[in-house]
């Protein structure tokens, strides 16, 4: 059987993530667009070694993302996170605004612009992400990004229906990984963090772009309408 997965839109694709998992299905063969805004050295060196990467510099606080075309996408995966360390004490409207716009609203933009190419194909997959933050509550520091990010976990009724046209979506919720994120974020003491966690260590960039490139992969998609846990148990 014909592979239906061809092409994959990545956002946030210079992540530490995001560079890992491009890596990884560039060489399964697979075409891969990355959007980025910031740091894409990395992907810049890939492009110069696969031709079925193409890249795009997107700032989603500000550009209109109407503007580019994706044509032809069989799985989008959201991987953008925007991350101010705004205490919840200095309480800023604007800041969470922010927040939401970029890690979530836009996402909903990118979906509706690719569901009708995976609906004339009867076959799409879209994976949004959020975080394990968003079970506790988050910090004082990460509040607004965990609000943004559990609105991920919001599956509008539209896009839940769309598996009888064989296109899923779910949301990864991803746990505690070994990324440059958490320098980020102020008075964060991080062994502290990781004693919390049942496993008692970070999640590698290594395991969590491998399990995030084996659903994409797989073409029997069944699994839809989900919050699928990547926590390393927490």
């Amino acid at each position: 059987m014909a592979k239906k997965i061809n092409k994959i839109l990545i956002a946030g694709a210079s992540s530490d993530i995001g560079v890992e998992l491009t890596k990884k299905l560039l060489k399964l063969n697979y075409e891969v667009i990355g959007i980025y805004n910031n740091h894409a050295a990395q992907l810049h060196k890939l492009k110069l070694s696969y031709k079925k990467l193409k890249i795009y510099k997107i700032n989603f606080e500000f550009d209109e993302i109407n503007n580019y075309n994706f044509e032809k996408i069989d799985c989008y995966l959201s991987l953008q996170g925007y991350l101010s360390n705004t205490n919840i004490k200095k309480f800023n409207e604007d800041e969470l605004i922010k927040h939401i716009k970029i890690n979530f609203i836009k996402n909903l933009i990118i979906i509706n612009k690719i569901l009708p190419h995976m609906k004339k194909n009867k076959f799409g997959k879209i994976f949004l992400t959020s975080s394990v933050g968003t079970k506790f509550g988050g910090s004082e520091n990460t509040l607004y990004y965990s609000i943004s990010k559990f609105l991920n976990e919001f599956h509008p009724s539209y896009l839940r229906k769309l598996i009888m046209k064989n296109i899923s979506i779910n949301t990864l919720m991803i746990g505690l990984v070994d990324t440059k994120l958490h320098n980020k974020i102020i008075s964060k003491d991080l062994k502290k963090r990781i004693n919390l966690t049942p496993a008692k260590r970070l999640i590698s960039i290594a395991e969590i772009s491998s399990t995030i490139a084996d659903l994409i992969i797989n073409e029997d998609n069944i699994i839809s309408n989900e919050v699928i846990k990547v926590t390393n148990g927490e």
